[in-house]
């Protein structure tokens, strides 16, 4: 009797152990396709929210909007340069989190890209395409956004930029910025 009780001790000390063989065995998985790819980065654009504000940068007055999503911020401006005549100017710009999370108040460095400066050649004047780097720092609670940044960039060469005029070099600056903006959507 006491050969056969040790053998029900041992049995089931057995059969966990193979229980627990199988469970460890890796889990190979298939590499996505380029649709399931494209599925997973169009699925993190779904906007989660979008501001629409008032801002400067450097010294163009302008209207702007920003889309919050899984991979970062994008933004939009439309103003004109204050000290300029060349008429209105556009830029676009992308802003990353990397202290807080993606709808959080913290700091954030991102890219820009359009119309950064005025300039003015022979009497005229014109607005200058560049781009260029920054982190800013934005206040966000439920319905605004407030967002400083500095910046580093340049306007393009003659030889990047086609409408750029002789005689105005392209040189590294800083871009000051300031926007808020009220959450729509």
């Amino acid at each position: 009797m006491a050969r056969y009780l040790s053998l029900l001790v041992v049995i089931p000390c057995l059969l966990s152990t193979v229980a627990m063989a199988e469970e460890e065995q890796p889990v190979t998985e298939q590499p996505l396709t380029y649709s399931q790819k494209t599925q997973n980065i169009m699925a993190k654009l779904k906007p989660v929210s979008t501001y629409i504000g008032i801002g400067l940068f450097d010294d163009m007055l302008n209207i702007n909007a920003e889309t919050v999503t899984d991979l970062g911020n994008f933004y939009a401006r439309t103003g004109k340069f204050m000290e300029s005549d060349a008429g209105a100017a556009f830029n676009i710009g992308w802003r990353y989190p990397i202290t807080a999370e993606r709808d959080e108040s913290g700091y954030f460095v991102g890219a820009f890209l359009g119309h950064v400066i005025a300039a003015s050649s022979n009497g005229g004047d014109y607005n200058r395409n560049g781009a260029g780097l920054d982190i800013s720092y934005q206040w966000v609670n439920e319905h605004t956004r407030k967002t400083v940044s500095v910046g580093m960039g340049s306007g393009f060469s003659r030889k990047l930029d086609g409408g750029a005029k002789d005689g105005v070099p392209a040189a590294p600056r800083v871009f000051i910025s300031f926007n808020t903006a009220l959450k729509m959507f």
